[in-house]
């Protein structure tokens, strides 16, 4: 997803609320931001070794993105995509339809 298409999605002001609470983040430890680098260099196994890893701060950018991605997918699902994608049988709510009433609670939107 591109950063347009983020911002599109999103709104500048969400966007820019996601980088604020980005910023007041504690300064992850050496070991995360390994781990997220691996993660994010070798999702499907090791990396060739012409290719280096990426430096701190790109491997913390990516995460962040990874997240912005997301909340963007999550935002664009209507409450019933979001709450077909999140039931599962013995779900606590009980139903697709209970679930999507408390999407609607969570997005203060009035229910159909």
């Amino acid at each position: 997803m591109t950063d347009e298409e983020r911002l599109a999605i999103l709104g500048a002001d969400t966007v820019a609320k996601i980088r604020e609470r980005v910023k007041l983040a504690p300064e992850p430890s050496d070991e995360l931001v390994e781990e997220l680098r691996r993660i994010m260099t070798r999702p499907a196994g090791p990396v060739p070794k012409a290719r280096p890893a990426p430096t701190r701060e790109q491997a913390i950018r990516a995460a962040a993105e990874a997240l912005l991605d997301a909340v963007a997918e999550r935002a664009s699902r209507t409450p019933r995509e979001a709450a077909e994608a999140a039931w599962y049988p013995g779900h606590r709510l009980g139903s697709v339809e209970a679930v999507e009433a408390e999407i609607f609670r969570r997005r203060r939107q009035p229910e159909p």
